[in-house]
């Protein structure tokens, strides 16, 4: 969970599409560990659909990353670059309705339960209250603004 963030939203004047939505957001999280997340989405960019984390030893790219297909993984570290599975997206939903429904029958815990939906929500909020401000917002655990 981020402890602040800052973000900015970009709407293009005139065109229609844009009339209720941002075409554009943009977020940088900081983390209690240190790690910054730097987060862009876009309506209307050129098709682009990527996931990519860096770390100090190397990279996780997913290009492309959220598609019904065929999506790419690979992990890259110094020299080595290695194509992993990144599953099959024709049942990327199938899987959460499978869980959901065991978690019901056998009473075990649901692994994303409402909660952390509530939590992302609350960081949606944050986003665009920061945006709005073009203030940092500092958070609490369970992704509420304080002050």
């Amino acid at each position: 969970m981020p402890e602040r963030l800052s973000a900015s939203t970009f709407r293009p004047e005139g065109d229609p599409r844009f009339a209720e939505i941002f075409a554009h957001v943009a977020v940088q999280m900081h983390f209690p560990s240190g790690a910054v997340a730097q987060v862009v989405t876009s309506y209307d960019s050129a098709g682009i659909n990527m996931v990519e984390a860096r770390g100090t030893e190397g990279a996780l790219r997913m290009h492309p990353a959220t598609g019904y297909g065929p999506n790419t993984l690979v992990l890259e570290t110094g020299r080595e670059r290695r194509a992993m599975e990144p599953g099959d997206p024709e049942v990327q939903f199938a899987a959460m309705l499978d869980h959901l429904a065991a978690a019901i029958r056998e009473d075990t815990p649901i692994l994303t339960p409402g909660e952390m939906g509530l939590r992302d929500l609350r960081l949606m909020e944050a986003i665009y209250a920061a945006a709005a401000s073009g203030r940092s917002v500092a958070l609490n655990p369970d992704g509420t603004m304080r002050g």
